[in-house]
């Protein structure tokens, strides 16, 4: 309790080292500081007179207390640092998903430890009886358990994120959030798709927001093939389409594209046959910047 008051009210504390190192030291009086507690307790006990029954149950209050004390101060410190001083433990957002899995896990971890060393329960009995029912649980809700495992594994792997436009199979959208059992994503049609995660780990994924910074400064690459009239000359065509790209005004804020790329490919029956790259780097803006560099090229 201690450290947390001193982290919250303290404001020169802003080095995360010092954070830490305080917390830490504090966390450890407190330990010690209920678990002497417990054994003082039964002396105050007998100076008021109370009955067997309440000392225990008030000493195994207090130890409850101090088992659960260090899951507490976690999740309230993890609490303060992410929603009050709006920092962040790590370079990358930690997904919401994990947060959960991970409390949820550290809470049970302390239940067991509860009920071995304070109420002296035996284990073995109780992952006998539970293993059935997960087992009977397990069964009934199995395309559920297999959307959450495939949501976590996500998660981890973190191929995209909210904000970020993605293709999941045939469905492109900017994604909205990530949850136990699906993602969320809406479509140009402004239309929210609601896709399982199961369906998510399985599919081939494309995100449009995450180009290669270090292999070229442009965004996404979009292709498209074009073709002549044979009688025409290829080199001729390629400069007309090269100055044509050169000509775009870019339909997401830039002075000009960063890739101008064409090459003859081949004659087939349609005649001589180009190929034409360029970039984008807004993939909402996809189409329209399709439309403006073919019609830039048909002009010349």
């Amino acid at each position: 309790v201690a450290g947390i008051l001193t982290i919250t009210l303290i404001p020169h504390l802003t080095i995360k080292k010092w954070r830490v190192t305080v917390l830490f030291l504090l966390t450890i009086v407190g330990f010690s500081v209920m678990w002497e507690l417990q054994e003082y307790s039964v002396r105050v006990f007998e100076v008021f007179n109370f009955s067997d029954n309440s000392e225990l149950l008030i000493a195994n209050i207090l130890t409850c207390f101090t088992y659960f004390l260090p899951t507490l101060i976690i999740v309230f410190v993890h609490w303060h640092l992410r929603w009050v001083k709006g920092k962040r433990i790590g370079k990358k957002k930690t997904p919401e998903l994990l947060i959960a899995a991970f409390q949820t896990i550290l809470f049970a971890l302390t239940a067991l430890i509860v009920l071995t060393r304070v109420f002296a329960q035996d284990l073995t009995a109780i992952f006998a009886t539970s293993g059935v029912l997960a087992l009977i649980v397990g069964l009934a809700i199995q395309p559920n358990l297999r959307n959450i495992f495939s949501g976590i594994f996500v998660s981890l792997e973190r191929p995209f994120q909210p904000n970020e436009w993605v293709t999941i199979d045939d469905k492109t959208g900017i994604v909205l959030d990530v949850t136990w059992r699906s993602t969320k994503i809406r479509t140009f049609e402004n239309v929210e798709v609601t896709i399982p995660n199961e369906t998510v780990a399985k599919s081939t994924l494309q995100n449009w927001s995450r180009p290669d910074q270090d292999l070229m400064s442009e965004g996404f690459h979009i292709f498209n093939t074009i073709s002549f009239h044979p009688r025409h000359d290829p080199r001729y065509i390629s400069e007309l389409i090269t100055n044509a790209l050169c000509n775009v005004t870019p339909v997401d804020g830039r002075q000009t594209l960063g890739l101008k790329w064409v090459k003859f490919i081949e004659v087939d029956e349609y005649g001589l046959k180009f190929a034409v790259a360029f970039d984008c780097t807004n993939r909402l803006l996809k189409n329209s910047q399709q439309n403006v560099v073919l019609t830039e090229i048909h002009q010349v």
